[in-house]
């Protein structure tokens, strides 16, 4: 595999939460060469608050107060890539 920046195959994404449930959201499949770093923000720009370095934001026991934009920012030494996640905490029946 050649050396690449990190990427992703879409920017941005909405995913629906139950309140009280689990959810593990992945930073959709971020590629590069060598393997990006990953960390979560809460916002829609890497401005905000890290909030993880993992590769996937666990929400637990989801409550409205988790709703909102979350970026995931992958980094590597040739570049860096963003995808926002649009939270939506609620109950199933009204996504």
């Amino acid at each position: 595999m050649c050396p690449d920046k990190p990427s992703a195959p879409v920017s941005s994404k909405t995913i629906d939460v139950e309140v009280g449930g689990d959810k593990s959201i992945p930073c959709l499949e971020v590629i590069g060469n060598p393997p990006a770093a990953i960390s979560w923000y809460r916002g829609n720009t890497t401005g905000g608050d890290n909030i993880t370095n993992n590769l996937d934001l666990d929400v637990k026991n989801a409550a409205e107060s988790d709703a909102g934009w979350y970026t995931c920012f992958a980094k590597n030494v040739f570049g860096n890539a963003t995808v926002k996640v649009l939270v939506q905490v609620g109950k199933l029946d009204t996504f």
